[in-house]
C-alpha cells in the first residue's frame, strides 16, 4: 500500500513539474502554457522605479495592453504620449488617466499628451515623428504595442503593402526609424540607453480554440499574424543602436480590442 501511494506521488510530482514549465499543459482556446498561472511572478507595477523627468511613447495607447501600459508609466511619474490611429478615443483614454492620476495623487500635473500615428499611412508616420521630433525634446521609451488582427479579404495600405503586415510590423519600423535620432539624443543627455519594446505574441505555437473549426481563413489569420510579430522580434535582435536598446516582450494573454469580432 505504502509503496504504492510512493509510485502516485511520484508521478503526481511528475507531472506537476511538467505543467510548471507549460510544456505538457496547453490551453487550446488562449494559446496559454497552464503552468504560467502556477508561477510566481517575478515582477509587478508596485515595482517599478520613479520615472521622474523621463518621456514614454506608447502606440496603441487608447485601450487594452496599450491603456495599461500607459497608465502604470504616469504613476511612475513618467511623461506619457498616447499615440493612436484613432485621435477622438486617444484624447478620451488621457481624460481617463489624468483622472485616475489625479484621484491618486500621484503627481500635480498629470503631463499626458497625445498624437496622432496611422501605421497604416507611412506618410502620416513620417509625419507624426517629425513633429514628435520637434515637440518633445526627449523621448526614453518607445513601446511598440499598437497592432490589428489579420485582415481578410486582403487588403492593400495607401502604401501598397498588405494591412496587416504594415500595421503591425512596418508602421513601427518606420516609427522607430524616424525616432531614433531623438531617442539616442536621449539617451546621450541621461547617460543611459534608451528602450525600444516591442510586444510580441506566443507565436511559436499555433493554438486554435478546439471549439471552433480549423478553417483555412482562420489558418490564414494565424500565420499572417505570426509573420507579422516574427519579423519584429527579429528587428529586435538586430542591435539597432548602442544608444537604444531594444527588448521584445510578450504580455501573455490579453483581452485585447484588436481581438473582439
Amino acid at each position: 500500500m505504502k509503496a504504492c501511494s510512493a509510485v502516485v506521488a511520484l508521478v503526481a510530482a511528475a507531472l506537476a513539474a511538467i505543467g510548471y514549465r507549460g510544456q505538457l499543459l496547453w490551453c487550446g482556446a488562449r494559446g496559454i502554457p497552464l503552468g504560467t498561472f502556477w508561477r510566481r511572478p517575478g515582477f509587478s507595477a508596485d515595482q517599478m522605479p520613479p520615472m521622474d523627468g523621463l518621456v514614454a511613447l506608447v502606440t496603441g495607447a487608447n485601450s487594452g495592453l496599450g491603456l495599461e501600459v500607459s497608465r502604470q508609466l504616469l504613476r511612475a511619474n513618467a511623461t506619457v504620449v498616447l499615440a493612436c490611429r484613432d485621435v477622438a478615443k486617444c484624447e478620451a483614454a488621457a481624460q481617463t488617466l489624468r483622472a485616475e492620476a489625479a484621484a491618486l495623487a500621484v503627481m500635480a500635473r498629470p503631463d499626458v499628451r497625445v498624437v496622432h500615428v496611422d501605421l497604416s499611412d507611412l506618410r502620416q508616420v513620417g509625419r507624426a515623428a517629425q513633429t514628435l521630433d520637434a515637440e518633445l525634446g526627449a523621448l526614453d521609451l518607445l513601446v511598440a504595442n499598437a497592432g490589428v488582427a489579420a485582415q481578410f479579404p486582403l487588403t492593400l495600405t495607401p502604401d501598397g503593402v498588405e494591412q496587416t503586415f504594415q500595421s503591425n510590423f512596418l508602421g513601427h519600423f518606420a516609427l522607430v526609424t524616424r525616432l531614433l535620432p531623438l531617442l539616442e539624443r536621449s539617451s546621450q543627455r541621461r547617460g543611459a540607453p534608451s528602450r525600444v519594446v516591442p510586444l510580441t505574441f506566443a507565436s511559436n505555437h499555433l493554438c486554435l480554440d478546439g471549439e471552433r473549426p480549423a478553417t483555412p481563413t482562420r489558418i490564414r489569420s494565424s500565420l499572417l499574424k505570426v509573420t507579422c510579430r516574427l519579423t519584429s522580434i527579429l528587428h529586435t535582435r538586430r542591435c539597432i543602436s548602442p544608444r537604444a536598446r531594444t527588448v521584445a516582450r510578450h504580455p501573455a494573454a490579453s483581452a485585447a480590442a484588436c481581438r473582439s469580432p
